[in-house]
C-alpha cells in the first residue's frame, strides 16, 4: 500500500505512474469531449 502524505497532494496527483495513467486516458476523454459537444450542438440547435 502507498502511504499519501496529505500536505502533498499535488506531487501525488502528477507523479509518474499519473502521467502514463493520463496518456492512456486522454484518447478516451477528447472522444468523449467531442462526442458531448456535437450531441450538445445537435440537441440544442437543430
Amino acid at each position: 500500500m502507498i502511504n499519501y502524505n496529505p500536505k502533498a497532494w499535488l506531487s501525488v496527483i502528477f507523479h509518474a505512474y499519473s502521467r502514463s495513467v493520463m496518456r492512456t486516458l486522454t484518447p478516451a476523454l477528447v472522444f468523449m469531449a467531442i462526442y458531448t459537444a456535437i450531441l450538445c450542438y445537435v440537441l440544442l440547435d437543430i
